[in-house]
């Protein structure tokens, strides 16, 4: 009588949960998209450019997400929702006309010598793409969502330099190097306002790498519009 009882329990909790699973499967689990800009922020001087001789940094490319989304609580005027995104962040390009770091003066941003020697053509381009994991505590009001979300940010980056001399010298061509594809962990914190399956969101990703052969950025901010399906 008892295992009878027992596997009673067990089948009314299993169709129960079952029926649980059906109700919420529609909010429980929903694609989301997005699509907005992206802000590198670099690591300041003398990290592929030199303050004081010409260099262009382009730091603001498009970046998107694609992903699944859902809420693992669901209140009347709050919750708690999880995110599983992978998001690719864009490319960046820098340009610069260096000098060796010997022949550079950090705190006079300028050459040490007149005319300015053994200058180098830097130019350099990367991205970081990465599957982002977060958790975000929501509050509801009349359709409208406001969240804060944080969670690691699993990432791979990419970064290649071509150095040439900056006057041409026959026989002498682009030295390339790059840096080495490893994974990283990093972060991502982030905020949003939605009405209904429409939301903006700003967020901040952790994504400095640890190489001595470094990118060019510290840190990358990212301004997005993203659907909920």
């Amino acid at each position: 009588m008892n295992r009878l009882k027992y596997i009673t329990t067990a089948v009314v909790l299993v169709t129960l949960g079952c029926a649980a699973a059906t109700v919420h499967a529609e909010s429980f689990f929903n694609v989301e998209v997005g699509l907005g800009r992206a802000t590198y922020r670099d690591q300041g001087n003398m990290i592929w450019y030199q303050e004081g001789l010409p260099y262009k940094l382009s730091l603001k490319p498009p970046a998107f997400m694609a992903g699944l989304t859902g809420d693992i609580v669901e209140r009347a005027n709050w919750g708690l929702a999880w995110h599983a995104d992978y998001v690719y962040l864009g490319t960046v390009h820098t340009e610069a006309i260096a000098t060796t770091d010997e022949n550079y003066d950090p705190s006079a941003k300028a050459c040490k010598t007149d005319p300015c020697a053994a200058q180098t053509r830097f130019s350099g381009h990367g991205n970081v793409s990465g599957v982002a994991f977060t958790l975000e505590p929501h509050y509801d009001w009349r359709g409208f969502r406001f969240g804060v979300e944080g969670g690691p940010f699993i990432f791979l980056p990419s970064w290649t330099e071509s150095l040439t001399p900056a006057t041409p010298v026959p026989g002498i061509g682009a030295t390339v190097v790059r840096a080495s594809a490893r994974l990283h962990v990093g972060a991502v914190v982030g905020i949003s306002v939605g009405y209904k399956n429409f939301s903006l969101s700003f967020q901040h990703f952790f994504d400095k790498t640890r190489e001595e052969f470094t990118p060019v950025w510290s840190s990358t901010n990212v301004v997005m519009a993203r659907y909920r399906f």
